[in-house]
């Protein structure tokens, strides 16, 4: 939980950095569905590998937990010829549909569809020798990206309002892992995005004062029960929770200073933890996506048949 709590706001930033210097606007969930035919699990494997490896080379972040939209694949086997050779081999048609979709709503917003040839000694073997001739700088391919993309975008910048309004909703009750979820998904090519940008310096700030609040009271609670080096170690792990330009860090100091006068100095390290970081912006940096990428997380469909 303290690298969750700790390690957020920058990550947010450095995915819109990233974004802005290697042209990744978006991100896009890789998942195989296995509704009309199972894949093999070693075909599977290479068919999402080749899958990650094409948005890569359109300027697309992968298996980004905060983004609803997914990359699916459905194979269907259209014709099997065994070949009289030895040992024997199956040669295999297999039809491959692409579809991005949104993973809530199942709303399909690109699809194509192309054909590989597999040759193999059994069906895994044919499945991935037809993977491997995804041509993947095909037109084909890339016009779906392209078009699968602007979509995501537009419906970013169609549905901004209601998604704002659904942060500040989240973010007044204190459920600043929600708010930070929504606001950190926004697309760099998103109209919206820097409205988007400034709503998540609100929402980390306002919950890093908010779990500043709460740390600083169960450390006190801790402290008034019992005034031992047990104590100061478990209270100096929940500060190492705290951001050191929180609100309360006045407090927390005190908090710090009463310790110290009461215990040896065998807990001055884990407190120094606390007192002496540096690089503050850079931690900010790092971190209200992590809380976001938490809250996503838990949110993830349980399935990976997208396509009905």
């Amino acid at each position: 939980m303290k690298k969750i709590f700790m390690l957020a706001f920058s990550l947010c930033f450095t995915f819109a950095l990233c974004a802005q210097d290697k042209g990744q606007n978006l991100a896009l969930s890789v998942s195989v569905d296995n509704l009309v035919e199972p894949f093999p699990t070693n075909a599977k494997v290479q068919v999402e590998n080749k899958l990650n490896a094409l948005l890569t080379q359109n300027g697309i972040l992968t298996q980004d937990p905060l983004n609803r939209f997914v990359l699916t694949v459905v194979a269907i086997p259209q014709q099997t010829e065994v070949m009289p050779t030895a040992p024997a081999q199956v040669a295999q048609i297999i039809d491959f549909t692409l579809y991005i979709v949104d993973a809530v709503d199942k709303r399909i917003y690109a699809t194509t569809t192309f054909t590989a040839k597999g040759l193999g000694t059994d069906r895994t073997r044919c499945y991935q020798d037809a993977v491997k001739h995804i041509n993947l700088q095909s037109n084909e391919l890339k016009r779906f990206i392209a078009d699968g993309k602007t979509k995501i975008v537009d419906w970013y910048d169609t549905q901004a309002t209601r998604l704002f309004m659904e942060a500040k909703a989240a973010a007044e009750v204190h459920r600043y892992e929600k708010a930070l979820s929504i606001v950190c998904a926004f697309p760099v090519d998103s109209k919206y995005y820097n409205e988007a940008l400034s709503l998540i310096k609100t929402y980390w700030r306002e919950y890093t004062n908010y779990r500043c609040d709460q740390l600083l009271a169960e450390s006190r609670a801790i402290w008034a029960a019992t005034q031992n080096q047990e104590a100061a170690r478990a209270i100096a792990l929940k500060i190492s929770e705290i951001e050191p330009d929180a609100q309360c860090r006045p407090e927390v100091d005190k908090l710090i200073t009463d310790i110290r006068s009461r215990v040896r100095e065998d807990v001055e390290l884990e407190f120094r933890q606390y007192t002496d970081k540096v690089d503050l912006e850079k931690q900010r940096i790092d971190a209200a996506r992590e809380v976001g990428v938490a809250f996503g997380k838990g949110q993830q469909p349980n399935t990976t048949n997208f396509v009905r």
